[in-house]
């Protein structure tokens, strides 16, 4: 028997493990950039380290913020960096904007939709350049953008990426048909598949011993007395 407190960790600990492989078999080393898979290309531009303006900092897209995905993505990680304290101000100058910049703003989601981005943080401008394919590499690459941030004194390197998946495919398994996750382990689930741009929550969650529909389909009740009776004989 499986509790519940300790499925959550496993797959807490399964996810941290995945980002650590990720990072060691990309670069070798934890100390080049601090980027979960590590970029295809990345390029540093100059040792310039510059603060995050948090009074004046925004994330904008033009006419695209009216777009779900991209609104979404850009409250997403506004909230994140407004969790941020104030730090002194980096001698090397402030960043002040993130602006978004997508060439096929009408592809769709699907297996193999184009993700690649280039992220260039200029230490001459206060404003960094995110263009990419499509909406889903704008995703990606605002996630990198959030991982370079150094907690510590709160700055950016001065870098030029330039990135896309290795692999379509990239899924996570969770199974609650065998292990109960309470809905908030599933959504700190999902949130770690998005911080290592992951892109497919394979969810088992029905098998011989659940078969948890009854709410969600009322037609099919009996389905769901005989799955419990046969898993007690």
């Amino acid at each position: 028997v499986v509790s519940t407190q300790s499925t959550g960790t496993v797959a807490a600990t399964m996810l941290l493990l995945l980002l650590s492989l990720l990072t060691v078999g990309a670069c070798g080393s934890f100390n080049i950039l601090p980027v979960v898979p590590f970029p295809q290309e990345a390029e540093m531009i100059s040792t310039a380290r510059r603060s995050l303006n948090l009074e004046e900092f925004r994330i904008t897209a033009d006419h695209l913020r009216e777009d779900k995905v991209i609104s979404t993505t850009i409250s997403r990680y506004e909230h994140y960096f407004s969790r941020f304290k104030r730090r002194p101000v980096s001698p090397d100058g402030y960043i002040t904007e993130v602006n978004l910049i997508v060439e096929d703003p009408e592809a769709q989601l699907h297996i193999g939709v184009n993700e690649s981005y280039t992220l260039n943080i200029d230490p001459e401008s206060p404003i960094v350049k995110l263009v990419a394919n499509t909406r889903f590499g704008v995703v990606r690459g605002l996630e990198t953008f959030y991982q370079l941030y150094n907690i510590t004194d709160g700055t950016f390197p001065s870098v030029k990426i330039k990135d896309y998946p290795r692999f379509d495919y990239r899924g996570f398994l969770i199974d609650t048909s065998r292990h109960f996750l309470p809905v908030e382990t599933i959504e700190k689930v999902i949130t770690g598949m998005a911080m290592s741009k992951l892109n497919v929550l394979h969810w088992h969650i029905v098998d011989d011993p659940s078969f948890p529909y009854s709410a969600l389909i009322p037609l099919l009740p009996v389905l769901c007395v005989d799955t419990m009776l046969r898993t007690l004989r």
